[in-house]
């Protein structure tokens, strides 16, 4: 009997031993573990010359002729040499998905996908905006051509003023402007003719109301509208008005009424 209660006593005691040391912390399984955990390598910071980024992807629409797992660069060198292509998807750093279209609000459920738009060019004497002004489409000169082309068709007539390039192929040239481009179709593209500036004067967009000239008024070149300010000693500024119409002034504002895009007011350079 105290053979037994020695040994009952001598696990209790080992039992409680045990029981009291601490437990050795695992900190290199759980260094492991997040070593494992996936990241993503998505070059949001870098985007190739003649591209606008956004994250996400517009579907459908590949050019599957030049898919391929390439670098970002490779990828836009392929966008760059198919006239039909005018955007990309980059998948997971390594996927090339180069497109025919774009669109306006990329899916951005998956965030291995990185979209690349084609930087639309800008035709020397105009000026760039997304979308259309409707309307007002000049369809002797309508064609299927560059956007070179199309600038070309443009200023070979007086009565063209700007022009909408739809889908990188399609030339609408036009006989007004608007102030606010309808921006629904992602591929429809505006361009204005900057207004040429006589020499001597400094042009701005609108119209400065009132002390107009009217001896002076009339239907002529923007070249004759500045020559009749030139020759009028009370002329100090002028409006031209779409293009063809001359209101020669008798005084400025510091800030043109905008309202109407097809108002032009050019003041005379004071000479100091």
């Amino acid at each position: 009997m105290r053979r037994f209660l020695t040994l009952w006593v001598l696990v209790v005691t080992l039992v409680t031993m045990t029981a009291g040391k601490p437990r050795l912390k695992r900190d290199h399984v759980s260094r492991a573990a997040e070593s494992s955990k996936p990241s993503l390598n998505v070059l949001y910071n870098k985007v190739p010359d003649g591209y606008s980024m956004r994250p996400g992807d517009c579907s459908g629409n590949d050019i599957w002729g030049i898919h391929g797992f390439v670098s970002l660069a490779e990828c836009a060198n392929r966008c760059n040499s198919n006239s039909k292509c005018v955007s990309f998807m980059y998948f997971d750093n390594k996927e090339c998905y180069p497109k025919t279209k774009t669109c306006a609000n990329p899916n951005t459920a998956n965030p291995k996908n990185v979209f690349y738009d084609k930087i639309p060019s800008v035709p020397s004497g105009y000026t760039m905006r997304p979308g259309d002004c409707p309307g007002n489409d000049i369809w002797g000169i309508h064609g299927f051509v560059s956007l070179a082309e199309c600038a070309n068709r443009c200023n070979s007539n007086s009565k063209c003023v700007s022009f909408m390039y739809f889908d990188n192929k399609e030339c609408y040239p036009k006989t007004k402007t608007c102030a606010k481009p309808n921006t629904a179709n992602p591929q429809n593209v505006f361009y204005d003719k900057i207004p040429s500036v006589p020499s001597g004067y400094t042009m701005r967009p609108g119209d400065c109301p009132g002390n107009d000239i009217w001896s002076l008024h009339g239907f002529v070149s923007l070249a004759e509208c500045a020559r009749r300010c030139n020759n009028n000693p009370g002329c100090v500024s002028f409006m031209f008005y779409d293009d063809r119409e001359c209101y020669p002034k008798t005084k400025t504002c510091s800030e043109t009424d905008k309202t109407n895009t097809k108002n032009f007011f050019y003041d005379k350079i004071v000479k100091i």
